[in-house]
């Protein structure tokens, strides 16, 4: 009886210390008990709901002087053709060099199935780096994923234009905010296409024959991962993304070194001006995400209730 006891007050104690942590916006202070800024998970939907946000949220923003994101949006939309060109596209090398021949079937009859929808052709793609490849086709997936969404349902669903991480920033911007990007476009490309070409090939074999069950479903479409963010379900997005990563490379790529960059980015500029740091919210939680790396360091992060005004 004891044994059971002791279980049950032990399995409680693990369910709340799951829900204190199941919050996205997140105050942050010094050792010196100073505050330094917020952080933010952002999720990438342009779903108006997700921006109506109660006075407790825009009184945390309304504090800082400085806004962050993963990117600075304008870095992005200023990030030249040619660049994108050497970054996208392979050189004396087909997808078919880099897989088996069943493999690489595997993988562009799965890209076929869903470019035929886009009606692109699929010949583009056998050229293109297996990461964007990757990176495509969970986007082809989700647009899939929107059409089984009633059209009522879209005409309810208002949309602001430009999905949050944009729309922060552009308030930001109204409100005579400075606006920094937690990492350049060259790290994030470089994090995205780490490895040699013959890893991110045999990823995007994996990442295509992992979802299976996902596309069944048919994957986590929009409707329901909104309604995920209006609950606040700051573990479910920590699950989500650490569902992507098929390979460890990915993971540390992808995840952990983003992380400590960005984490090393917060601490310069929150030690300069008090900042608004909105980034996807599957990077926040977890023992490796950025709430716990910047605990490591010796900051005190205390979840922010609020609720959508919608």
């Amino acid at each position: 009886m004891r044994g059971l006891i002791s279980f049950i007050l032990l399995f409680t104690s693990l369910l709340s210390a799951s829900a204190q942590e199941n919050y996205l916006l997140w105050e942050v202070k010094n050792s010196k008990n100073k505050l330094q800024g917020y952080l933010y998970g952002t999720v990438h939907s342009a779903d108006a709901r997700l921006t109506k946000w109660d006075m407790n949220f825009l009184k945390a923003f309304k504090q800082c002087k400085y806004v962050a994101g993963e990117l600075k949006m304008e870095d992005v939309k200023s990030f030249s053709m040619n660049n994108q060109i050497n970054v996208l596209f392979m050189e004396d090398t087909l997808l078919s060099d880099l897989l088996d021949s069943t493999q690489c079937r595997i993988v562009m009859d799965t890209l076929g199935k869903y470019l035929a929808i886009e009606g692109a052709e699929l010949e583009t793609f056998k050229k293109v780096r297996p990461a964007l490849v990757s990176i495509t086709l969970q986007a082809l997936r989700a647009s899939v994923n929107s059409l089984n969404i009633s059209a009522k349902e879209k005409l309810s669903n208002e949309e602001n234009g430009v999905v949050m991480d944009e729309f922060i920033q552009l308030i930001a911007k109204e409100h005579e905010k400075q606006v920094f990007g937690l990492e350049t476009v060259t790290q994030q490309f470089e994090a995205l296409y780490g490895g040699t070409l013959q890893d991110q090939a045999q990823e995007l074999y994996l990442s295509v024959l992992k979802p299976v069950q996902k596309v069944t479903n048919d994957v986590m479409d929009e409707k329901q991962l909104v309604e995920k963010y209006l609950e606040q379900d700051l573990q479910f997005f920590a699950q989500l993304l650490s569902s992507d990563y098929v390979t460890e490379r990915m993971y540390n790529d992808l995840f952990l070194k983003r992380n400590i960059t960005m984490v090393d980015s917060m601490i310069e500029l929150m030690s300069k001006k008090k900042t608004f740091v909105a980034v996807g919210a599957g990077h926040l939680a977890g023992d490796l995400g950025i709430i716990a790396l910047l605990r490591e360091k010796g900051y005190k992060l205390t979840p922010v209730p609020f609720e959508f005004l919608y």
